[in-house]
């Protein structure tokens, strides 16, 4: 999450692949024309996970109709509602 939990104040969740790893994994998706998928649970999580989609698809403009997605895609910030249509 962007803030600490409300019950648990030092913890605003984890991410169990690095965003390094997910950079990546995004470039050799991309270069290779497969579909990519990302499970991000929670507002930092959806950020980060768009924030990787942008910039991969910004570097790859030919790239089109790709149909990543993210799943489970919950807990989102009012600001990246309209984002996911960006690299769509």
């Amino acid at each position: 999450m962007l803030s600490p939990y409300a019950d648990l104040p030092g913890s605003a969740g984890l991410n169990t692949t690095p965003v390094d790893t997910v950079k990546e994994t995004a470039a050799i998706a991309i270069a290779k024309g497969f579909q990519l998928a990302c499970m991000a649970i929670g507002d930092r999580a959806n950020d980060e996970t768009l924030d990787i989609y942008e910039e991969t698809f910004k570097r790859t403009p030919d790239k089109k109709d790709l149909r990543w997605r993210v799943e489970h895609a919950q807990h989102l910030a009012a600001a990246d509602i309209p984002r996911f249509d960006s690299w769509a």
